[in-house]
């Protein structure tokens, strides 16, 4: 085994572009329940980050049955901060050669979510454990499941989050005295038949946008509110801008109306929360896909469209061939986006499946190239 030690500042130059090979010992006895995790040990690149390999010997919560080993590369940065770098991940055989990769085709961003932990890189349905159980593939070495990974942070590796302004403490504070409180605010807001009062000093500080709109009102001339948003969905909005949090049957219910309110209203830090609940929870079918990147791109949700896409590449024929794609001819742009994300996802099958499937896949291929070509790419 190979290990390569940097010492001092790499130069501008200097490809950096490095190889790790972890080996999960004992494969066949890991835990092998869906959803059940194993860790690799913390591993250091260049960038003096820590990275780390999750796999799921029998498959995540997301994958597509029991059968399937899934992964996450994930790296642990700063909460204010993210890692911007390519990626890839190969499992290779005892011979030496690779059975199976994912890339990121480009740069990934990891980050620490205030929500759902830390942001990675991974495939839910990335090899049947079949055939890597199976003896005649030759794939586990000695016992041992073997990865290569190959990280390539980009220079300008390290960028900000959105973070909420608040101590915990002061805003639990604040929020307790002064939320919804009409003897001392000096704003209010017509949600429907239900009025909330508000306080222009807060949110200027916490909610720019929405103070901007409400100038102009007052405690007594109270500001209307989109007729679309319900007095619940508000009042969540407001809790968040007084620095209360924000319960998890609260985010579960309301997290697709607190996305949009948020979003008409410049709350760019709760959107991006309230996208994060929206993608975790979001239950995709063939049926319901193309709605949902259809929403994503109007919204600009950019995890929204990436998880979406996933899905799709994942059930592409299926969801080719559903009485929904055609609403995809309402934005030809997105439909080419869709069929080429799914020829680099057949091409990658291609490229490094073995036998099963293969007919499969090479049927899958011809209808995503005949829809291609439909499309004048």
């Amino acid at each position: 085994m190979t290990t390569t030690v940097h010492i001092g500042t790499p130069s501008p130059n200097f490809p950096l572009t490095e190889v790790f090979t972890l080996n999960f010992h004992n494969f066949a006895n890991l835990p092998s329940k869906r959803g059940q995790s194993v860790n690799s040990p913390s591993f250091q690149c260049a960038n003096g980050y820590e990275w780390k390999l999750r796999i799921y010997p029998g498959g995540k919560v997301s994958s597509q049955n029991d059968n399937m080993l899934g992964f996450i590369l994930l790296c642990h940065c700063r909460p204010d901060a993210k890692v911007v770098a390519e990626a890839d991940v190969r499992l290779m055989t005892s011979r030496g050669v690779v059975y199976k990769i994912h890339k990121s085709y480009g740069m990934t961003s990891f980050y620490l979510d205030a929500v759902l932990g830390y942001k990675g890189f991974g495939r839910a349905n990335f090899a049947k454990r079949s055939e890597i159980l199976e003896r005649s593939n030759r794939i586990l070495n000695n016992g041992a499941l073997v990865f290569e990974v190959r990280i390539k942070p980009n220079r300008g590796y390290c960028c900000q989050l959105p973070v909420r302004t608040m101590q915990p403490g002061i805003a639990d504070n604040i929020f307790d005295k002064l939320f919804n409180d009409k003897g001392s605010a000096d704003v209010a807001f017509q949600v429907k038949d239900t009025v909330f009062y508000a306080h222009r000093a807060i949110l200027k500080a916490q909610a720019p946008g929405l103070y901007v709109l409400a100038e102009q009102f007052d405690k007594k001339t109270p500001m209307p509110i989109n007729e679309t948003v319900e007095p619940t969905t508000f009042k969540i909005m407001l809790k968040y801008i007084y620095g209360k949090s924000i319960l998890a049957h609260e985010w579960k219910d309301h997290s697709k109306p607190i996305l949009d309110a948020s979003r008409n209203y410049g709350l760019s830090a709760l959107k991006l929360e309230a996208e994060a609940w929206y993608a975790k929870e979001l239950r995709l079918t063939v049926h319901n896909a193309i709605d949902e990147l259809l929403y994503a791109e109007t919204t600009n949700c950019t995890r929204l469209k990436k998880t979406v896409m996933n899905y799709i590449t994942d059930h592409g024929k299926a969801v080719l061939t559903s009485p929904s794609y055609d609403k995809l001819d309402k934005s030809p742009r997105l439909r080419k986006e869709v069929l080429l994300e799914l020829a680099k996802s057949k091409e990658r099958q291609r490229e490094y499946d073995y036998d099963d499937g293969s007919s499969y896949r090479s049927d899958a291929n011809s209808f995503v190239l005949t829809n291609i070509i439909c499309c004048g790419l």
